[in-house]
């Protein structure tokens, strides 16, 4: 399962079989009082249409859900699937998609995605691929841990064991 956290919504996407992706929801209110009940991806639809009155902007388009206007997508496939339509469309793109985790969104829109810990890309509001490094851990036994920034930074959590402790490291935006 993928998980990103969407302001106060909590929303987790498993691999699915069907057309469009099922979120499943989390809604975390200001009262949070250390538990949370998960919504299915019908109620959890319906919730973000008809109930939700929290301080974010969702909207739903056929099955999707946007925060603030981008697409979460925190299974690869389903991103794919919302910009192209089918996997036909280009097997290399939908393959790559298979294998990434989402990082985040800059404040362009554009996605970021993990592959395996070691390599980042990064996707234009329409799919197409714009950057693609590696962000290896100091541990080549280790995997890290991405966060982006709005303005593109991203941040990489590594594991140093010659030192053991970990280590903090930002990227500046260079694409």
């Amino acid at each position: 399962m993928r998980t990103i956290i969407a302001g106060d919504m909590l929303l987790v996407n498993i691999a699915s079989s069907q057309a469009n992706p099922e979120y499943y929801g989390f809604y975390i209110a200001d009262n949070f009082e250390g538990k949370i009940t998960m919504m299915n991806p019908d109620e959890t639809i319906k919730f973000l249409t008809e109930e939700y009155r929290g301080t974010e902007k969702f909207t739903v388009q056929d099955g999707y859900i946007f925060w603030n206007g981008r697409l979460v997508a925190p299974y690869g496939p389903i991103y794919f699937q919302y910009y192209y339509g089918s996997r036909e469309n280009n097997l290399t793109l939908w393959n790559a998609m298979q294998q990434r985790r989402f990082i985040g969104w800059d404040n362009m829109g554009n996605s970021y995605w993990d592959n395996a810990g070691r390599r980042v890309n990064v996707f234009t509001p329409s799919g197409k691929l714009i950057a693609d490094f590696y962000g290896e851990n100091v541990n080549p036994y280790e995997k890290s841990q991405f966060a982006v920034a709005p303005d593109g930074s991203l941040y990489c959590l590594s594991y140093n064991m010659d030192q053991d402790k970990f280590e903090l490291m930002k990227l500046e935006r260079f694409w």
